[in-house]
């Protein structure tokens, strides 16, 4: 996920406008994937997670974590708690659709979209109740219903 997103945002750019033309960007992330599976057919994959420290490997499953849950709190793909800022990267959300400006950001009436409180409320409280009564795969029936009560 990390790497997807670096590629898409920071070596090929917004539209392109990277250094490094998409199509060669997608040729590393192929030659990539190659290597991952030969190193994982030849048993060396394990060997090398080995040799990380804890500590890496718990900062980068929080990282990829923080970065799935920014996708799911922002606009295009989530319930829109969040929302891009000039002065800092992230502001509160929650607006509805007529008041986003042409950048997506919030212009008045933030936190009155009823998606958004639909996702918080229903989807938040029925994954603690869940997770309270240990549900397995409460996080996933959490998700689910969600998404089918909120989609448009």
């Amino acid at each position: 996920m990390g790497l997807n997103a670096y590629f898409a945002y920071q070596v090929v750019g917004f539209h392109g406008t990277g250094n490094i033309p998409y199509r060669l960007a997608l040729t590393a992330v192929f030659a990539e994937g190659w290597i991952f599976i030969a190193l994982s057919l030849l048993g060396m994959r394990q060997w090398l997670v080995r040799l990380l420290p804890t500590s890496l490997k718990i900062a980068s499953a929080c990282g990829i974590g923080l970065f799935l849950a920014v996708i799911g709190l922002s606009y295009p793909a989530g319930i829109g708690a969040v929302t891009g800022a000039f002065p800092a990267p992230l502001d509160i959300g929650g607006c509805p659709p007529e008041f986003l400006d042409e950048f997506g950001h919030c212009t008045g009436q933030k936190m009155k979209n009823p998606a958004l409180w639909i996702g918080l409320m229903f989807g938040g409280m029925l994954t603690v109740l869940l997770m309270a009564y240990k549900v397995k795969s409460a996080m996933i029936i959490g998700i689910l219903l969600t998404s089918i009560i909120s989609w448009p």
